[in-house]
């Protein structure tokens, strides 16, 4: 199950109505709709500006992917603390979102 404790399941949203996936479906369908969505001319067609009926998307794709981070951390430490300490990617990903107006 997509979950970071006991308290918190995660139901996917890559479907017309939420359902439960379990932790790697729910984690695949996440990465593929952010690059999808990252990747679409109509929200996205410069690489340099960001145009602002687009800037919506950000908070739900920093929420999503920070789910992700959550469920590696809560169950898989220690890969989870490997990955950090070689590239950082959790405390870059928290800088990031931590930006003003996303």
């Amino acid at each position: 199950q997509m979950k970071a404790t006991d308290e918190w399941m995660y139901l996917c949203a890559a479907h017309k109505q939420p359902q439960e996936c379990s932790a790697v479906d729910y984690i695949i369908h996440t990465l593929d709709g952010t690059a999808a969505l990252l990747n679409s001319n109509k929200w996205f067609p410069s690489r340099s500006q960001i145009q602002e009926s687009s800037l919506k998307y950000f908070q739900s794709i920093t929420r999503r992917l920070y789910r992700v981070l959550s469920h590696c951390f809560f169950h898989h430490r220690d890969i989870f603390n490997y990955v950090e300490q070689t590239t950082r990617l959790c405390l870059r990903f928290v800088t990031f979102g931590a930006l003003p107006n996303l």
